[in-house]
């Protein structure tokens, strides 16, 4: 596997600690907005804020939009509130960047600019809104060595990256509107078709579903899953079929271009469940990047998993799902690392 000659890297817990970065930042603009209510008389608790910041999330999409503490009702009754907001997203914005950096694995990192040093394809595939990566790549001075960034779309302003060409995660169907998102194969069968309309030739109109076919294989029973679901969304109901769903190459005129894209490309991720999952009904080989879930258990970083849950707007079931999937051995059994990786990606490179 060391031959490999295109990596996808997952970006958050993968090239840098998402959890103590996201919950620092978003803890000092808290505490911005909450000494300048103070200070203008007007009184607001931590908890009342975190919910309401995690309800704009929510209707936004993104648990990084400006606009969540923008609309908070707390700006209304304090005449100093284009002032306390700003600075508000000043320091969440600069505290984002320092924790980033302090946070980042660095030698995870050296390794992605050696791999392109050495002209191999490197791709990084997150679920973060493209701002949001945009800032993580740009901070972690990887923009020149990722080919593209696919991620969840973001239709404001913000700066974008300079060298690495910014893609979106596909869309579901015209009947669900949602961008999907790990561990549906989709993810990585854009990356493959991307990367074959870039350097071979494809007709470049070609679509996903020209390509590939995605067939549920009903080899896990997921009732008990199903059966959580209150709502019946059709969003969640689609990715609990997508643990189950193989992406297939269809028999075209460019099956062997994309059977060898697929067998020069290796997945990096934190995640047995979402990145894991997806990379093996692709057919990708899959590095556990085992170092993004050894943080130690200490009270801070406790308190910051329990800050990021708690304003970030996700969806609670696939929040809880994603975090309690050791608790459903149907799908972590069916995963088996190709390579587990304890402290770096070097270890995978260096075996």
């Amino acid at each position: 596997m060391k031959t490999k000659s295109i990596y996808i890297f997952d970006l958050h817990n993968t090239l840098y600690d998402e959890v103590l970065e996201y919950a620092g930042a978003m803890q000092a603009a808290l505490d911005v907005i909450i000494r300048g209510c103070n200070r203008n008389g007007y009184n607001i608790s931590q908890n009342d804020l975190i919910k309401e910041i995690s309800q704009h999330h929510k209707a936004l999409g993104s648990d990084w939009d400006n606009d969540a503490l923008s609309r908070l009702t707390c700006f209304k009754h304090i005449p100093d509130s284009d002032v306390v907001l700003t600075q508000a997203l000043n320091i969440r914005e600069k505290a984002s960047r320092e924790l980033t950096i302090k946070y980042a694995y660095s030698d995870t990192i050296s390794i992605i600019r050696t791999l392109k040093k050495q002209n191999a394809f490197v791709y990084v595939a997150t679920e973060a809104t493209a701002n949001a990566a945009a800032d993580a790549l740009r901070w972690l001075d990887l923009d020149e060595y990722i080919d593209a960034v696919f991620s969840w779309p973001y239709s404001k302003k913000y700066t974008k990256l300079t060298h690495a060409k910014e893609q979106y995660f596909p869309s579901i169907s015209e009947r669900i509107t949602h961008a999907t998102q790990k561990p549906d194969t989709r993810v990585l069968a854009a990356i493959l078709l991307h990367h074959a309309q870039c350097h071979y030739d494809i007709d470049p109109c070609a679509t996903i579903d020209d390509i590939f076919d995605f067939k549920y294989q009903n080899s896990l029973n997921l009732s008990s899953l199903l059966s959580k679901i209150s709502d019946k969304n059709d969003h969640i109901e689609h990715i609990i079929k997508s643990i189950d769903e193989k992406m297939i190459i269809k028999d075209t005129k460019y099956i062997d271009i994309f059977k060898n894209i697929q067998n020069s490309t290796i997945y990096v991720g934190d995640s047995i469940f979402k990145d894991g999952k997806m990379a093996k009904n692709a057919d990708i080989p899959f590095i556990y990047a085992h170092y993004g879930k050894s943080n130690s258990e200490s009270t801070n970083v406790k308190q910051a998993k329990n800050l990021l849950y708690s304003i970030t707007g996700w969806d609670p079931f696939l929040l809880k799902l994603t975090q309690e999937a050791s608790a459903h051995p149907e799908i972590t059994n069916s995963v088996q690392p190709d390579f587990t990786c304890y402290k770096s990606f070097s270890e995978f490179l260096n075996q």
